[in-house]
């Protein structure tokens, strides 16, 4: 039987198995997801193998970084997805961007 502690440190892996199962964009071989549920939105800043950025600057930093594979970015980031398409372009590096829309 599965405890509650179990669960709940499942958690982030099933929102970032759920969120990949959305993907609305792709560029130069990076994918972006778009993550809509709440607790998803929740689940996935604590999960361990994803970034969570905050300004163009950091996502910069973390699209360039290949130990970060993993992307997320927060709808409070205001990181457009021209602005998250540029610097995907500018990179070489494939990335899985979860993008927060502002509903859910």
């Amino acid at each position: 039987m599965i405890n509650a502690q179990q669960i709940e440190e499942n958690l982030p892996e099933l929102a970032l198995q759920c969120v990949l199962q959305n993907q609305i964009d792709e560029v130069d071989g990076s994918a972006i997801y778009s993550a809509h549920e709440t607790w998803q939105k929740a689940e996935l800043q604590k999960h361990p193998r994803v970034t969570v950025v905050q300004d163009a600057a950091t996502l910069e930093d973390a699209v360039a970084n290949p130990e970060q594979l993993i992307i997320y970015i927060p709808h409070l980031a205001h990181i457009t997805q021209a602005i998250t398409r540029a610097i995907l372009a500018r990179n070489p590096l494939k990335k899985y961007i979860l993008w927060e829309s502002a509903h859910g």
